[in-house]
């Protein structure tokens, strides 16, 4: 009769001690899944990751430039430099040639794509913080600025993705820095910006830029990524612009300093007159001029190359449009975003991990319950 009476008692507490050690082995996987499920997917540039410099409407530079990659410009393939641009081993300048008219159709390409990105956070106007950026994309419903400094954490991954979606200007003031650590890599940064980009003297900037409109590179700012432009002008002076080589396999650890990039041979400096004469092309006056084009909310441009060499930008994704003209002024043609900045879990990253905790406090009462069950309680 003994037996009758508590050997369900007993398989009870049995399934109850299961459930409860189950939900509890669950909680690591979902609190990680907390951290990883909105992780952004890198952006193919195509042939334009070719390239340190592609701008639209030409390319003008003021003292000793270097650059690790090509220099090109389309549909204007004025470049004009007052020195000879330091080359890296195999770079040169292309100006408006055949493999710059590519480049510049994957660049557009690629800023479609990071236009579209799904944004996982959303950020004010001014950057600067003293929480890291972990691995998601960024939105900003019209500019983005950037005074001092900031870091993106890769989180101990090298394949952590950063994406900035800046609705309109993306500006920094002079000095002012973007630190890479725990695994995060340059090359899977990138700035998605709605007109066009200024950087302020002496900024050291890491990252792919690309521009719908211009690109402003002022006296000593450095970068470890790329400066594309899609429709404007690209303007150097005294600028280093190095390779953002992408290390593979298990990541984690700082990563090296910025000053850490490819080698640069000075002996490969090529003259910038040796490119196609810009009287060949497109008259120079025309440099400096943004191709009337239109933005989108989004900051999604189309565009299509025919083969005269013209480039439409009137097709345009969105409901907001703009006319772009190269007087430094663009209008903010912004996403809108309805999600809020948590810079540790990105926005919907909060569900997994509730359920976690549910998860947790689920397995602690059933194991409890057959504890008291035990006792008889």
């Amino acid at each position: 009769m003994s037996l009758l009476n508590h050997s369900p008692s007993r398989s009870r507490r049995a399934v109850r001690l299961t459930a409860g050690i189950g939900l509890l082995a669950l909680v690591p996987f979902l609190i990680s899944t907390a951290n990883t499920a909105h992780a952004a997917d890198p952006i193919g540039l195509g042939t334009a990751e070719d390239f340190s410099v592609l701008a639209g409407s030409g390319v003008t530079n003021t003292g000793v430039t270097t650059l690790a990659s090509s220099v090109g410009s389309h549909e204007t393939p004025t470049i004009t430099t007052d020195t000879p641009f330091v080359f890296g081993p195999g770079a040169t300048n292309h100006a408006g040639n055949a493999v710059t008219q590519t480049a510049k159709a994957d660049l557009l390409t690629a800023y479609n794509e990071a236009a579209g990105a799904a944004s996982t956070s959303a950020v004010p106007a001014e950057l600067n913080r003293e929480l890291p950026y972990l691995a998601g994309v960024y939105t900003a419903t019209s500019e983005m600025q950037l005074t001092g400094s900031i870091t993106l954490d890769g989180g101990g991954s090298n394949d952590s993705v950063f994406i900035f979606q800046a609705g309109s200007t993306l500006i920094t003031s002079s000095n002012a820095s973007v630190i890479l650590t725990n695994g995060a890599q340059a090359c899977n940064v990138y700035w998605q910006v709605g007109s066009s980009a200024t950087f302020g003297t002496g900024t050291s900037f890491v990252g792919n830029v690309l521009a719908h409109t211009s690109i402003t590179a002022t006296t000593s700012a450095t970068f470890e990524g790329r400066l594309l432009a899609n429709f404007g002008a690209v303007t150097l002076d005294t600028n280093t612009i190095r390779d953002p080589g992408c290390e593979t396999g298990p990541g984690g650890g700082t990563d090296t300093d910025a000053t850490d990039g490819a080698a640069i041979d000075a002996t490969d400096a090529t003259d910038a007159t040796d490119a196609t004469d810009a009287t060949d092309a497109t008259d120079a006056t025309d440099a400096g001029t943004d191709a009337d084009s239109a933005g989108a909310s989004a900051g999604s441009i189309t565009g299509t190359t025919t083969e005269a060499g013209a480039q439409s930008a009137d097709n345009q994704l969105g409901t907001q449009a703009q006319d772009s003209t190269d007087n430094g002024t663009d209008s903010a043609i912004g996403t809108d975003s309805t999600t809020t900045d948590l810079p540790n879990t990105g926005g919907a990253g909060l569900l997994p991990l509730l359920i976690g905790l549910l998860a947790a406090a689920g397995g602690i009462v059933l194991i409890v319950s057959a504890a008291r069950t035990s006792r008889g309680v």
